[in-house]
């Protein structure tokens, strides 16, 4: 069945919030950070109604199968072509669980570990970011996961961006096969928290277009 990539819309919403919390069922640290089940999907599609069209830097694709009509995936990635320090006030105010968050702690934890990582590997260069890659697991291995990946790698090079994003086990064979590279594990331990489980970070990069000529 053939796959259409689109621009996400506001009220595509509801249905980005069903695939997030399908796709990050089985997943400790996803619901150490939001939650899960209806408590996450309403949590997540009211930080995104609320946050709609308010950062520039934001844009959101998503991959509808043409044959039913189905939205089966989305992403949400960041542009920034100005120095990163610029960007830093706007990135503050994405989405963070604040007193609905069930572990803001965690949340916190891990924003801690990407600003040392962009510390390190970043710098002041502007990027590119993705932020949120999500496949309806009923439509697991159709490529939906890849052509947002693709698109995201084309907006960078367009503008001749670097792309830093932080990958789970399960989405790491897509980003390699895409150019990016794992420049730093770190281990987060989640038991603190109330999860038996330690979440390895890892964190990525895909060169700008003039450094990997």
């Amino acid at each position: 069945m053939p796959l259409q990539l689109l621009p996400l819309a506001e009220s595509d919403i509801p249905r980005f919030a069903i695939i997030d919390e399908a796709a990050m069922a089985n997943w400790p640290y996803a619901e150490a950070i939001i939650g899960k089940g209806d408590a996450r999907i309403a949590l997540v599609a009211k930080w995104l109604r609320e946050g709609w069209g308010k950062n520039p830097a934001e844009h959101y694709m998503k991959v509808v199968d043409t044959e039913t009509g189905e939205m089966i995936a989305a992403c949400m990635y960041e542009l920034h072509p100005e120095p990163k320090a610029k960007q830093e006030e706007l990135s503050s105010q994405r989405h963070a669980p604040g007193e609905e968050g069930p572990a803001s702690s965690v949340w916190e934890a891990s924003g801690r570990l990407g600003r040392e990582f962009d510390a390190e590997f970043v710098g002041d260069k502007p990027y590119s970011q993705l932020n949120v890659l999500v496949t309806d697991p009923k439509h697991q291995r159709r490529g939906a996961g890849s052509l947002l990946v693709a698109h995201v790698c084309k907006e960078a090079d367009e503008r001749n961006l670097l792309c830093r994003l932080t990958a789970s086990q399960a989405g790491l064979a897509a980003y390699l096969k895409h150019g990016f590279e794992v420049k730093k594990i770190v281990p987060l331990d989640l038991r603190p928290y109330g999860f038996d489980s330690i979440e390895d970070r890892r964190f990525m990069l895909r060169p700008a277009k003039d450094a990997a000529a």
